[in-house]
């Protein structure tokens, strides 16, 4: 019994020990990573102007509902997936991201958000090959 006990809590420990949770700004040079992921955003968080968030390719991002990404430093994603984290996702589940800095996002899925990806004037945005899902 104890084996077995065994086995399935270390069957069961990476998916609970992979999920992080993110609910402050990004303050310092960070990279979230798949041994990280899925990176749980809780609120509207922001990448400060002296910051770089570098998201590795087979990230997941997943946002609570009313939580969205605002970047007036730098992000950097390549083959990330930014998405809702509702059990059934619906269109304008969170509120998406916001360039104010710079970002590259190249060959990742944007899904679910209100406003998926949006640039202020100044701001440099390069997304290629990068999927937007616009909902009504």
């Amino acid at each position: 019994m104890r084996f077995l006990s065994l086995l399935v809590l270390l069957l069961a420990a990476p998916a609970v020990l992979g999920q992080t949770t993110v609910s402050s700004n990004i303050t310092s040079n960070t990279t979230w990573t798949t041994a990280g992921s899925p990176y749980v955003v809780t609120t509207p968080i922001s990448v400060s102007s002296a910051a770089t968030l570098t998201i590795q390719s087979g990230v997941q991002v997943r946002f609570n509902t009313n939580a969205s990404l605002s970047v007036s430093g730098v992000l950097a994603a390549t083959g990330a997936t930014f998405t809702s984290n509702a059990a059934s996702p619906a269109g304008g589940d969170w509120g998406g991201i916001a360039v104010f800095g710079q970002a590259v996002i190249t060959g990742s899925t944007i899904r679910y958000a209100a406003r998926s990806l949006s640039a202020s004037p100044g701001a440099v945005l390069t997304a290629s090959t990068t999927v937007v899902e616009l909902y009504d």
